[in-house]
């Protein structure tokens, strides 16, 4: 009973190492044809059908290592040739604006649109748009004359009286010069605009009306300057934004390359050590 039990086995274990060297063809097949995903599914395969299947099912280990640093490559040419498209993006419109970077507390530069310069705007109550070099868009209310403490920004439609929002703002300072108090409220987009600056994009050729909402609030309309300047910045912010998420990415796919090329270098080590006994 013993020995009909064992070649029982011995036959199962060869039925699933023929199915297993059939499905790693298969695998190998299309890997070559570039389908990874393909591949990588007919190589789970191996295990799940052919558990028995030990050498084949080590192999497959190794082809697995293949597809995915094959998969890895392909994104980090992807991605170089997306970079290439926003970066031309970039070059052609960065000559539009200023930018500004103070190394001693600033580890990114900021863009403005040169009519916004506030060097170039003394004592002047405005909304500035600005853009970091990651593409992060902020709003900063700049009010002269009697402070309020403004720390919210609410602009509406006049012609409908719809409005957007901000929330209240977490950077706020004040400066004294010659006796006239500069206090200046900033919003991210994104995080405490509220929306401020797609209702203004929404609303670009229309009438709005501006309130900075303190301790009193002080009312006026939005310039057609101040809502070009937005939506200039608002284009050259979505540039920067895509080039930093290419540039992410590509550093994720590049420390995936090097862990994956560290497992293979491993796996190729363990089996030199093998056949060095």
């Amino acid at each position: 009973m013993l020995a009909v039990l064992a070649m029982l086995a011995m036959a199962s274990c060869n039925n699933q190492d023929k199915q297993a060297e059939a499905l790693y063809r298969e695998a190998e097949t299309l890997f070559e044809q570039k389908d990874y995903n393909a591949a990588k599914i007919m190589i789970d395969s191996i295990k799940t059908a052919c558990p028995k299947a030990f050498d084949t099912r080590k192999k497959a280990i190794g082809l697995m290592q293949r597809v995915e640093l094959a998969e890895q490559q392909r994104s980090v040419a992807y991605l170089d040739s997306l970079a290439s498209v926003w970066q031309q993006a970039f070059d052609e419109i960065k000559g539009r604006y200023l930018y500004r970077k103070n190394p001693e507390y600033q580890d990114k530069g900021t863009f403005i649109v040169p009519s916004q310069d506030l060097a170039r705007n003394n004592n002047r109550t405005m909304l500035v748009a600005s853009t970091d070099e990651d593409g992060v868009m902020r709003l900063t209310s700049v009010l002269v004359g009697r402070p309020i403490d403004h720390h919210v920004l609410k602009v509406t439609l006049r012609a409908d009286g719809t409005f957007a929002e901000t929330r209240r703002s977490d950077l706020y300072y004040t400066s004294t010069h010659l006796g006239v108090v500069t206090e200046k409220a900033e919003f991210e987009v994104g995080r405490t605009d509220g929306g401020l600056v797609d209702f203004i994009l929404a609303n670009q050729g229309k009438p709005l009306t501006i309130e900075c909402q303190g301790s009193r609030t002080a009312t006026r309309q939005l310039t057609k300057q101040e809502k070009d300047a937005i939506a200039s910045v608002h284009q050259l912010a979505n540039v920067l934004a895509n080039l930093h998420t290419i540039a992410q990415q590509r550093t994720e796919a590049e420390n995936k390359i090097n862990f994956i090329k560290a497992r293979m270098s491993e796996s190729s080590g363990a089996v030199k050590a093998l056949d060095a006994r």
